[in-house]
């Protein structure tokens, strides 16, 4: 995955599934990181990945989607709160992420963003 090294804004290990070392280096999709690492130069502000590579048995225990885009490595949850979660969405569509999901409630706010064929947005 030589692609990594050509990655501006983030770190492998950020997309890490949580206990499995370079989970994130060995099964993020590379269009999928680039797009995300254009997104953050466009955005111009820090990006904190909340969960990024799932394995399916973590995806499981979490009640993630059967069909999860963390399992392929195609998508990330950005923790981010107001204003910026406009921007971000924005952005997203101009990066030509097609997957939005929105947690805007409570403390653990943070949009999903994914790598999917056709447009989808949804809330939590």
């Amino acid at each position: 995955m030589t692609f990594w090294k050509q990655i501006k804004y983030f770190k492998s290990n950020e997309f890490d599934s949580p206990s499995i070392l370079k989970s994130g280096y060995d099964n993020m999709d590379e269009q999928f990181v680039r797009k995300l690492d254009a997104l953050r130069e466009k955005f111009g502000k820090p990006m904190i990945i909340t969960s990024g590579y799932r394995t399916e048995i973590y995806n499981d225990r979490i009640g993630g989607a059967p069909n999860s885009m963390h399992v392929k490595g195609k998508a990330a949850d950005i923790l981010v709160r107001g204003e910026d979660a406009y921007t971000i969405i924005g952005l997203a569509y101009m990066v030509g992420l097609k997957g939005i999901g929105v947690s805007q409630k409570g403390r653990n706010r943070f949009i999903h963003l994914d790598d999917r064929d056709e447009p989808m947005v949804w809330s939590y």
